[in-house]
């Protein structure tokens, strides 16, 4: 497992404003759904999409919360439902873990 602060990094190098990110959850893989970036900062990733009114900045910690269990969860040994207890976020940072890591 990468040091979270490496994953952060590539993460905001990677990411762009305008990027198209697939929904994806290790159960189903590709769900259909996408989201946009809106802004990418080094405390926070903006995003819209789905049925949002107005754009969602998701925090570096809470990124950092659920990489400390991504392994686990790609395995297949932390299921998603104990997830919103790290973050109410995990549709939008699982699938940026996706798109970056592409594990």
């Amino acid at each position: 497992m990468k040091d979270f602060e490496a994953v952060w990094t590539a993460i905001v190098s990677k990411l762009q404003p305008g990027d198209e990110i697939k929904n994806w959850g290790s159960a189903r893989g590709y769900t259909g759904g996408t989201f946009k970036i809106e802004q990418v900062h080094n405390s926070w990733i903006g995003v819209f999409g789905g049925s949002m009114t107005e754009p969602r900045d998701v925090s570096k910690g809470d990124f950092g919360k659920v990489y400390a269990i991504w392994d686990k969860y790609v395995a297949g040994n932390y299921p998603r439902s104990k997830m919103t207890n790290l973050s109410q976020n995990t549709t939008y940072i699982l699938s940026i873990f996706r798109q970056v890591l592409g594990t």
